[in-house]
């Protein structure tokens, strides 16, 4: 006779009307595993239930003079846990854009139309000067 005890799964069996004899299956422990995440050459591990999908957050890769670095995703492809596992980050090179002195592109400049500066004459004048100092 099957049953339950307690909210765990039971055998019982009866010998006589006096006589009952019930064992309680112990629960066992879940099986886990290791899920070790490895991103530029550093290892995090993290332990999962089997039949648990692992996640982890987006890993980033710092830029260097010439390239930025976006993550492109983990080899092998996440799956779910049935053994211990490990997973490499894997990020795009991208070349910047505009220099490497700046890790976006810059906004668009807008142009401002020139001013007529306020002392035409003494300009014209100092540039005369230095013209005939040049011809010298």
């Amino acid at each position: 006779m099957d049953s339950t005890i307690n909210g765990k799964e039971a055998v019982s069996m009866r010998f006589s009307p006096q006589m009952l004899i019930s064992y309680t299956f112990p629960t066992l422990p879940e099986e886990t595993y290791t899920v070790t995440w490895i991103i530029e050459g550093k290892k995090e591990t993290e332990a999962y239930t089997c039949g648990d999908m692992p996640t982890h957050a987006k890993p980033t890769k710092a830029a260097d003079l010439l390239f930025y670095y976006t993550f492109k995703g983990w080899t092998p492809t996440v799956e779910k846990v049935t053994e211990d596992a490990e997973y490499t980050a894997i990020f795009n090179k991208n070349l910047y854009p505009v220099s490497p002195f700046y890790p976006k592109p810059i906004a668009p400049i807008t142009p401002v139309a020139p001013t007529e500066p306020a002392n035409r004459g003494e300009i014209a004048h100092a540039i005369h000067v230095f013209c005939e100092d040049v011809a010298k």
